[in-house]
């Protein structure tokens, strides 16, 4: 398959919860959704494709730890 070379890469940033139920490691009450949950994190190009997730714990903010979960997805595109 041949790559489309780009000059621009748009990176769309989105958290969601992930209901739990039960005692799983990392679930916490998250006020904003009301609800013992996972705070998932997922960065998807313009196309719609994912290219990374992350499962966090419920209870964090929807921008903790953006920027560090960005950094493969630059250094890997930049080039």
């Amino acid at each position: 398959m041949k790559r489309k070379k780009k000059q621009r890469l748009i990176v769309d940033v989105d958290s969601t919860e992930d209901p739990a139920h039960g005692k799983q490691e990392n679930v916490a009450f998250n006020g904003h959704f009301g609800k013992n949950c996972f705070h998932r994190l997922f960065a998807f190009t313009s196309d719609g494709d994912c290219l990374r997730a992350k499962l966090r714990p419920g209870a964090v903010h929807s921008a903790d730890g953006v920027l560090e979960f960005l950094d493969p997805i630059v250094k890997r595109y930049r080039s």
